[in-house]
């Protein structure tokens, strides 16, 4: 018995060393509460320094890192008197500051950036748009006199950086001699709550700052007052990333008059870099509000969770993380068309992790068309410019369509010399950038007016093309962008194979020249943009008709549908470029006609996916019958509850009926706490009706919602529902609609022109 015992303790121990690397963070890009930092990324097989980018990962994503780490800072604190955290440190008089850093020396770096700011000086006042530069201070420099002893923190290198930027000319509110006069009788940055960044106080203060430089130049923008909000107070119990307790109480300025709030709007499409991903945009609600400008302000954590300071002064303000986006200035003002940019940025952040140099050194940006800072006219310089461009042949345009915004692309094997590209739709001139594939596009408000558009191209040698365009709208870009091999065509004419297959559409001839070279199949893949990564959607070697779905696992972005004639030594193939969403479910189709040694004819390929907006047919859920547990309220939410003694829910879960399946269901969707979920499903059975379930799932006894849709084979539908309230025995859901959203059509191409 003793024997047994030790062996169940050894096997006890054993786990609690095993758990936490068996819940090892793998979310590509997570960030740390704890450390306010991306997460080391995995490491590539391989790579000479494996064992120490390994032995960094391991410890950044183990499991209970954070759980650990606040457990040894609140032991510390509540035994020893001691600050022990990855993030923070005690300074005197009971202040907390960030850990220190070594002290910063003037240098390369800091002179790109000082010229990377005048070029967004640049880019903006050639089109018309105000610039201004805005500089946050550390809390240790401010508050340096509570610095623990020994301390010496030298920052002269932010002057030599502020005297450099605004020796470019470049409108520049430096808050630090600001906050520092403003700390010696009010508490601009929290004793220890937040220790990185100011308070709302703080903030008020330094946007006013800015305010009085847009003042000069935008007279209706007035510097903010503190009876434009309802001040107070709150107790913070604790650090921000930590249970360390603080119980402090921190300033709270709420604005009297909330602004609309159109993020989700315009969030879709947005091209934000994966690590930073914070966005808002705000409109003002006051009646006088539309006089003043709309700002767009690339800001960092000094202001993204206060949005109370802008919209006060603002028509709209949309505020986007800086780092990283700041780069892409050129789409952002496509998109949005603002009449201020505000640069915002904080001492620390100044390093390669958040603005890397040779994007500081090359930020790729379009010259301006048309310079609004000459005397000359804009309509005279543009007038000039297009008397001057040689005529191109015309252009397909194509436009993915958001809610807000959509985004706009050309691409031809011609545009690959081209230096800048620009859109001309109506009075404005859009800047178009072009990535490594020949695609060149940009985002453009939704209401942008495209009749009569026009693409100006410029080479190297500084030739002009002018050319009419194409307007395409899809998201599915099959049969306007794509590239085939040497021996893949599509036949203009396929009157040639009436008599033997009937009437076709779209009709591709896949052939080869190459002796010895025999085509054993047709497969459909899946590719990167790159050719780095490829998945399998079709492999046959039979003629006939297909239809199948795929799901795409990879992120949002352009991807190739390779039909390919795969063969003993060189493939012959047709890529399709298409703009895909991350987890979204997409159906193909095509008819295999012949399939020879060394011949492939194939017609009518097609794809479809959730952005088919002319083929969504919403409420296809007919008939909802609740169980005996379950209660459909006039409002159309479902209430679950359970009466069964010892039963518990746990999710909620969305089921179809499957012919299929050996269980008779196939799990389409699920929830386990409060939320919205949405996702997509591919019907794979029969066309007609079919049953599905939105149930508590339980230990005992599931209570459920059934109801009865009219289904149609590989047709796409799209979930959403809302879970309000998810306890053991009680589960409330609301707004639950099950829509179908497109569907295979036999003969007729996705793209329309």
């Amino acid at each position: 018995m003793r024997k047994a015992l030790g062996y169940i303790y050894l096997l006890a121990f054993l786990l609690i060393l095993l758990i936490p690397l068996f819940l090892v963070n793998t979310k590509r890009y997570s960030v740390s509460e704890i450390d306010n930092r991306t997460l080391a990324l995995p490491p590539e097989i391989g790579d000479k320094d494996f064992p120490q980018t390994f032995e960094t990962y391991l410890k950044d994503r183990i499991g209970f890192r954070t759980e650990m780490i606040n457990l040894y800072t609140v032991f510390n604190d509540t035994f020893m008197g001691d600050l022990t955290h990855p993030g923070y440190m005690n300074g005197k008089n009971g202040y907390i500051f960030r850990n220190m850093h070594y002290n910063i020396k003037y240098g390369e770096y800091h002179r790109a950036f000082a010229d990377f700011v005048a070029m967004m000086k640049d880019y903006c006042e050639a089109r018309g748009v105000d610039f201004y530069f805005e500089f946050e201070p550390e809390k240790t420099s401010v508050l340096r006199q509570y610095l623990p002893d020994g301390v010496n923190y030298d920052d002269s290198w932010v002057d030599q950086l502020i005297a450099e930027i605004e020796a470019r000319g470049v409108k520049c509110a430096d808050n630090k001699a600001l906050l520092s006069e403003k700390s010696k009788t009010e508490q601009v940055f929290n004793v220890k709550y937040d220790a990185g960044h100011w308070n709302d106080l703080g903030c008020f203060y330094s946007t006013n700052n800015v305010l009085s430089l847009v003042h000069q130049d935008h007279p209706e923008v007035t510097e903010l007052r503190m009876d434009d909000y309802d001040i107070g107070t709150k107790v913070e119990k604790y650090m921000p990333t930590s249970r360390f307790v603080l119980n402090e109480e921190v300033p709270v300025f709420t604005l009297k008059q909330n602004g609309e709030n159109l993020t989700e709007k315009y969030q879709e499409g947005l091209s934000l870099s994966p690590e930073y991903q914070h966005f808002h945009y705000l409109v003002n609600p006051g009646e006088e509000a539309q006089k003043l400008p709309r700002f767009l302000v690339f800001q960092g954590s000094y202001y993204n969770g206060r949005p109370q300071f802008y919209l006060a002064r603002s028509s709209e303000y949309i505020g986007i993380h800086n780092y990283q986006n700041v780069f892409q200035l050129d789409e952002y003002i496509n998109a949005f068309d603002p009449d201020v940019v505000v640069f915002e940025v904080a001492e620390y952040t100044l390093m390669e992790k958040y603005f890397s140099l040779s994007s500081l050194k090359e930020p790729h940006w379009n010259t301006p068309l048309v310079d609004l800072r000459k005397e000359e006219s804009s309509d005279a310089q543009l007038n000039a410019i297009l008397a001057s461009a040689i005529r191109s042949e015309k252009r397909d345009l194509c436009v993915l369509e958001y809610d807000g915004l959509k985004r706009v692309y050309v691409f031809n094997d011609g545009m690959r010399a081209t230096k800048y590209a620009y859109l001309l739709a109506g009075e404005k001139i859009f800047d178009l950038t072009e990535d490594e594939d020949g695609l060149c596009g940009t985002l453009i408000p939704s209401d942008a007016d495209l009749s009569g558009a026009k693409l100006l191209f410029e080479t190297y040698d500084g030739e002009r093309y002018l050319a009419d365009v194409a307007i395409r709208r899809s998201v599915f870009l099959q049969d306007v962008f794509g590239v085939n091999s040497s021996n893949a065509v599509k036949i203009q004419d396929a009157s040639k194979y009436y008599s033997e297959f009937g009437t076709l559409s779209n009709v591709c001839e896949i052939t080869t020249d190459l002796k010895d070279n025999e085509f054993d199949r047709l497969q459909i893949q899946l590719l990167n943009m790159e050719l780095t990564s490829s998945t399998v959607i079709l492999n046959t070697n039979v003629v006939g008709e297909y239809s199948d779905s795929f799901c795409l696992n990879g992120p949002t972005g352009w991807y190739r549908i390779r039909v390919k004639a795969n063969s003993n030594l060189q493939d012959e193939y047709m890529d399709h470029f298409v703009f895909l969403e991350s987890g979204a479910e997409y159906v193909y189709a095509l008819k295999l006609h012949e399939l020879s040694k060394d011949l492939l004819i194939f017609s009518d390929f097609t794809v479809f996916g959730p952005s088919s907006a002319e083929n969504r047919v919403q409420d296809v859920a007919v008939d909802p019958t609740p169980s005996e547990g379950a209660v459909i309220r006039e409002d159309g939410s479902y209430a679950f509850e359970t009466k069964t003694e010892g039963n518990r829910f746990s999710s909620i879960v969305l089921l179809g009926e499957s012919s299929t399946d050996p269980s008779g269901w196939i799990n389409i969707g699920r929830g386990s706490s409060a939320g919205t979920y949405h996702g997509y499903y591919c019907h794979k059975d029969a066309t007609g009706p079919c049953r599905f379930l939105l149930k508590g799932n339980s230990n005992l006894k599931d209570e459920y919602v059934s109801f009865t849709c009219d289904v149609k084979k590989y047709a796409l539908y799209e979930y959403t529902f809302e879970i309000v309230e998810l306890e053991d025995k009680k589960i409330e859901v609301k707004d639950f609609r099950f829509e179908q959203i497109a569907e295979v059509k036999k003969g007729k191409n996705s793209v329309d022109n």
